[in-house]
């Protein structure tokens, strides 16, 4: 179970992730400067498991001084559409345009991406991600094109299950922003 509060009573709880093997696993979507409790057990098989295990808590670091920190959007927008990436379609490939006056910054270094979380099942996708700039009130392919686009991340992005919550993704290569409207493509492969 992964909580930012103190679990002290685990009459139904459920696991914030399954099937998780082997002795590490990467929780990349913390929120910075936020204390967290890590429950473990083990699942013997035919419905045995042992205790829950005893907290192990870690705080996550606070935003480096001097840099900022924006959000584009309420984050509360829910549609049948499944942007930027789904557990719902085995592959996608989608493009968000955030505009100069969404950003509301002149320039600077982009290093993480974040995207507000919500469907009803747990989902790890393999994602590539790509990002330009380009002119205010530029229009954008309505194809699959990667042309002019810089790959910025391409690994799994797991997003929380059963809860909205917010998938982080850190760029492999940090983005610079110039100025004007920003294209985000995203390519999403499924693989069973």
């Amino acid at each position: 179970i992964l909580s930012d509060t103190a679990v002290i009573d685990f009459t139904g709880a459920v696991p914030t992730y399954t099937g998780v093997s082997g002795d590490s696993f990467v929780l990349n979507t913390l929120q910075r400067n936020t204390t967290y409790y890590v429950y473990i057990r083990t699942n013997c098989g035919e419905d045995l498991v042992t205790d829950w295990s005893t907290a192990v808590s870690a705080t996550t670091a606070p935003l480096p001084s001097g840099l900022d920190e924006m959000q584009i959007g309420t984050g509360t927008l829910t549609s049948s559409y499944h942007y930027p990436f789904s557990a719902y379609f085995h592959n996608s490939y989608t493009q968000q345009v955030y505009s100069k006056s969404e950003i509301n910054h002149e320039s600077g270094s982009i290093t993480n991406i974040s995207f507000n979380y919500f469907w009803t099942t747990a989902t790890t996708r393999f994602v590539t991600v790509y990002m330009a700039n380009v002119a205010e009130g530029a229009s954008v392919s309505s194809g699959w094109s990667n042309s002019g686009l810089t790959e910025v991340y391409s690994g799994k992005a797991t997003a929380f299950s059963s809860t909205d919550g917010w998938c982080t993704l850190p760029l492999d290569n940090a983005f610079e922003y110039t100025g004007g409207d920003i294209v985000v493509a995203v390519y999403m492969q499924y693989n069973s």
